[in-house]
């Protein structure tokens, strides 16, 4: 067995250090004690690993872009539509690899990625994710934005749920439909949100969605009304900065929403959650000040209660949890993207 020792951070209806050392092995933690019994293989701030909770990986092939919203990632003609469409498999996959090994090593232990191009892009998702220590909730689509009955059923046969790109992209009609086959296959049901303009709240909500992304057009009515749903939203701040918005996550909190983080496009962002963090805490003072244990567990707590994950560190839990050489704070974590892992199980 293998021990990591320092200052702990656990969560129970809040968070707290305790120091200690947790022993652990294939994959699971075993004990926690108050002195490792054995020279540890890491000493420092103990922490869970993070979630990404919205990212398109396969983008990873496509770099320098610029332009707006519509023109880069907008479907069917957008720029990345059209890149990935011409690209090979194989490069799509070497690229999506690279930005899978970039969040493990980064500290993150699941992803949920939107994967478009049906069912032959969630194929790819998977020879990417072989052999890889991460885990990560797909959210598939189909090829077009077209509601066959037959392809939905090969398509949900494969992934965790649907992702899709806004209610503005397709005929409602259909939409209903690949939403409504969604829900009854027990199937995750998320779309982007306001994004680009503000769209109408009631046909949002009328597809019955776990969980939205983005809402950065979203009027403080929207935000009530969704909020009154118990619906999470995962906001994007340096891809909504990169496209020319502001979430005003302040505002978003106040009005008793449930948040999460995600990295977005790879092509515009490095899928750092620490980043992420830094940035989504010093943009949110553009609109007043949240407290750093409330950006922290938009990548932790959070999730882990959207997604059904066992999270935190606990005996017997999973041994999702790195090693830091910072101060023990969650100031620490949060305020600086300038840290060292020193241990990743």
């Amino acid at each position: 067995m293998k021990y990591a020792e320092g200052h702990i951070l656990q969560y129970d209806e809040g968070w707290k250090f305790i120091k200690g050392s947790i022993g652990f092995e294939d994959g699971v933690i075993k004990k926690i004690l108050n002195k490792s019994p054995v020279k540890p293989v890491a000493r420092g701030m103990i922490i869970p690993k993070l979630v990404n909770a919205h990212t398109h990986i396969g983008d990873s092939v496509i770099k320098n872009v610029s332009g707006g919203l519509e023109e880069i990632v907008a479907p069917p003609n957008g720029l990345k539509f059209r890149v990935l469409s011409k690209t090979p498999d194989k490069e799509i996959v070497n690229a999506m690899k690279k930005t899978i090994d970039g969040m493990f090593y980064s500290g993150t232990s699941l992803f949920c990625d939107f994967r478009e191009f049906g069912i032959k892009g969630v194929r790819q998702l998977n020879s990417a994710l072989k052999n890889k220590k991460i885990k990560c909730v797909k959210m598939g689509r189909p090829e077009k934005m077209e509601y066959h009955k037959d392809e939905v059923d090969k398509l949900l046969e494969k992934v965790d749920g649907v992702g899709i790109s806004s209610v503005s992209d397709w005929d409602y009609s259909e939409l209903k439909k690949l939403a409504s086959h969604t829900k009854r296959k027990d199937k995750l049901f998320a779309l982007h949100a306001s994004e680009r303009i503000r769209e109408d709240i009631d046909k949002v909500l009328d597809l019955k969605p776990d969980f939205l992304v983005h809402m950065t057009k979203a009027s403080e009515s929207d935000l009530e009304v969704v909020a009154d749903n118990n619906i999470s939203i995962v906001v994007c701040p340096r891809s909504n900065i990169f496209f020319g918005s502001v979430p005003n996550i302040p505002l978003m909190i106040k009005r008793g929403l449930k948040l999460l983080l995600g990295s977005d496009n790879a092509m515009i962002n490095n899928p750092d959650m620490f980043t992420e963090m830094e940035f989504a805490y010093k943009i949110s003072g553009l609109y007043g000040r949240i407290s750093s244990e409330t950006i922290f567990n938009m990548v932790t707590v959070n999730p882990w209660k959207l997604f059904n994950l066992q999270g935190g560190i606990k005996e017997g839990g999973p041994a999702d949890f790195m090693v830091l050489d910072i101060d023990p704070s969650i100031d620490a974590i949060v305020k600086s993207s300038s840290r060292h892992i020193s241990f990743i199980e």
